[in-house]
């Protein structure tokens, strides 16, 4: 009996710390042959599982988890779990999944300007461009000395220059550069504004832009160079 029970804690361990192995897999099958459930007994197995899930990037099963976790352990859930929910449902571009996670991050948790940039990127990435800019927006006014937020606005703007949205690019990395115009994260957004300009003949502007872009930054971030 005590080998039996020695050995179905060590299964149970390893299903839960390392899932999507091939030992969890074993695992798993020693459990349910031995008439087992493979459903948490607690907190911690139930979110050791899920950031286990989200740190492999399979990030469907990791919002399973997630979700799994808050219906049966309410009471203990962190912010922290909530944030994990949020980052594997916008990994697997549930955007409803994604809002409830956010909101249920309080605002005076720490994780609120990471729940911020991870919930823009999200809606720039699925092109929903006006839910992008009014959350870069509300990030702004909560936590406007954070250096995720200047970065929250460039790369919203990177993703629209990846969906070849030039209005939108051109909003959220100009807006960047006027909010927050000492950001060292701005230098990138300076010189691809300046060679957008470039690439309509804007030459004046264009240069304009390059020589601010060299008394702002050079002397502190020399990528552009």
């Amino acid at each position: 009996m005590g080998d039996a029970d020695t050995a179905r804690k060590y299964y149970r361990k390893v299903y839960f710390l390392a899932p999507m192995t091939a030992s969890a897999k074993e695992a798993e099958a020693k459990l349910l042959s031995a008439g087992q459930t493979l459903t948490p007994n607690d907190y911690e197995e139930a979110a050791v599982r899920a950031e286990k899930l989200l740190a492999a990037r399979s990030f469907a099963e990791a919002s399973t988890a997630y979700s799994d976790l808050i219906n049966r352990f309410p009471m203990a859930i962190r912010a922290s779990d909530h944030l994990g929910r949020l980052r594997a449902a916008a990994a697997a571009n549930n955007i409803s999944e994604a809002q409830a996670a956010f909101s249920a991050i309080p605002a005076s948790a720490k994780e609120k300007e990471i729940a911020f940039y991870e919930l823009t990127l999200l809606y720039a990435r699925a092109k929903q461009w006006q839910a992008a800019r009014e959350t870069a927006g509300k990030m702004k006014e909560q936590f406007p000395d954070s250096a995720l937020t200047p970065k929250a606005w460039l790369d919203a703007g990177y993703a629209a220059r990846d969906a070849k949205n030039k209005s939108e690019e051109s909003y959220f990395l100009q807006t960047a550069l006027i909010n927050f115009p000492n950001a060292i994260e701005a230098t990138s957004a300076q010189f691809e504004t300046a060679w957008q300009e470039h690439e309509t003949r804007n030459f004046d502007r264009s240069s304009k832009l390059l020589i601010e872009h060299l008394a702002r930054y050079a002397a502190r971030d020399t990528s552009f160079r």
